[in-house]
């Protein structure tokens, strides 16, 4: 039985993982240290970072569930790997091409008593073309300084809660991976899984905000909105989801919240004065081309009787 989400610890995941007999994360997973160590043709999974639900952990249900159901099990189960030579690694092939299941992870898989059925998919961290823009400052999980989504008035959409790519929080250990090109995991991995997609507190939220969404949207109530105006509807029960660590929030950053949320308010009150002054402007203007085509007129009808 799959338990509540409330108890989805990395323990948690890890057990559900090995649970899956024929797959490829799985045998990752029931890989201990020990058994790799014993094996001295098992150094193909030295730069294998592991399953991509295992790489981070969110701080709500909804979320971890949202996003499991957006990327879907084939790519929560997908194995990340630092470059194109240990994911070519994990598998040799006989001479007609067929897998050779005497080698490498196929052998590891045989080993602990299980098989690996099927395609999964391995992503390459030197293959993926990282974010080139800016980052939060004083920010070690290295989140990505991405704009807020604006409205044509140009305020933020109600319920827009942040980007998919920075609520993920990178593991201690995970935060320190670099690419040969010095790119961490937040910047190649999660910005190839989630790109610029917007989070929303509910399918309303998103909808309403439908305008300034360019890259997808997913929101906590189970809404998902892709590109190119695809949309996912009816309801998913994912079982593979990242790990839930509820976070503590510092007196500084509820200080920070409560005035970013005066400052929206400030925002929309301003917005509004705008609008009224556009409205008056309208008027404005209205009664000034009134008064000029009388004016005009007047003009035509004294010039008519002076000839």
């Amino acid at each position: 039985s799959v338990e509540p989400y409330s108890l989805l610890t990395k323990e948690e995941i890890i057990r559900r993982i090995k649970s899956i007999y024929q797959s490829a994360a799985s045998v990752i997973c029931c890989s201990t240290k020990e058994f790799l160590c014993s094996k001295p043709r098992s150094n193909f999974m030295e730069d294998v970072v592991g399953p991509v639900a295992l790489i981070g952990t969110v701080c709500t249900n909804k979320l971890s569930r949202t996003l499991a159901e957006y990327l879907g099990e084939h790519q929560m189960l997908a194995l990340v790997c630092r470059s194109f030579e240990a994911a070519f690694a994990l598998e040799k092939y006989e001479q007609d091409g067929t897998i050779d299941r005497k080698c490498a992870l196929h052998a590891t898989a045989a080993a602990l008593g299980k098989s690996i059925d099927g395609r999964y998919l391995v992503i390459c961290l030197e293959g993926i073309r990282p974010y080139s823009g800016k980052f939060g400052s004083n920010d070690p999980q290295r989140k990505l300084a991405l704009p807020a989504p604006t409205l044509p008035k140009g305020n933020i959409p109600a319920g827009f809660v942040g980007y998919a790519v920075n609520m993920v929080n990178l593991d201690d250990h995970h935060m320190h991976i670099r690419t040969s090109a010095g790119n961490g995991l937040r910047e190649t991995l999660l910005y190839r899984l989630f790109g610029k997609l917007q989070v929303y507190k509910t399918r309303k939220d998103m909808i309403e905000a439908h305008t300034c969404i360019r890259h997808g949207a997913v929101s906590l109530d189970g809404g998902i909105l892709k590109e190119d105006g695809i949309i996912s509807l009816g309801c998913g029960n994912p079982t593979i989801c990242f790990p839930i660590v509820r976070t503590r929030i510092s007196t500084q950053s509820i200080e920070a919240l409560k005035q970013i949320e005066e400052k929206k308010l400030e925002l929309d009150g301003i917005m509004q004065l705008i609008q009224e002054s556009n409205k008056a402007l309208e008027k404005d203007l209205e009664k000034l081309k009134n008064s000029e085509d009388k004016f005009n007129s007047f003009m035509d009808l004294w010039q008519t009787s002076l000839k």
